[in-house]
């Protein structure tokens, strides 16, 4: 299996214990005499079964993954600054009490755009990049 496979199925592995820790939760306490449609007994033994899964698979995808780490952590901080950049104020505004005063924008609005525009341009690259890297390897 590639890696790009091997993401989808830890996905829904991830989905699937999500689903067991929502059963476990809500079958375990019933009132007397009603029956349970789920044993919490036995989703926990799965749930264990589906952990042991996950471990298996999360520890071959990063084995496969060593020699683009680089490129995934970049991937990470880019998307994580864009994020934050597209929050920036850069509106000059009126400081408060203080009508003849203004704030001063040492990043204006354009430029903030601007710099987002070619971070995006980055993370589609490195994506691109990782995208081929994770259909073309094999684990």
């Amino acid at each position: 299996m590639n890696i790009k496979k091997a993401l989808k199925e830890k996905n829904n592995l991830k989905g699937k214990i999500n689903e067991t820790l929502s059963r476990i939760s809500k079958h375990n306490i019933t009132e007397d005499g009603i029956e349970r449609p789920y044993d919490p007994h036995v989703l926990l033994d799965d749930l264990f079964v589906k952990i042991e899964e996950m471990v298996t698979i999360k520890t071959k995808i990063q084995k496969a993954n060593i020699d683009v780490f680089d490129k995934i952590y970049r991937l990470s901080e880019l998307k994580n600054v864009s994020a934050k950049l597209k929050y920036l104020n850069c509106n000059k505004e009126r400081i408060y009490n203080s009508p003849d005063n203004f704030s001063d924008v040492a990043i204006s609005t354009k430029e903030r755009d601007q710099l987002i525009e070619k971070i995006e341009i980055q993370i589609e690259k490195i994506q691109e990049d990782l995208d081929e890297f994770n259909y073309q390897t094999k684990i």
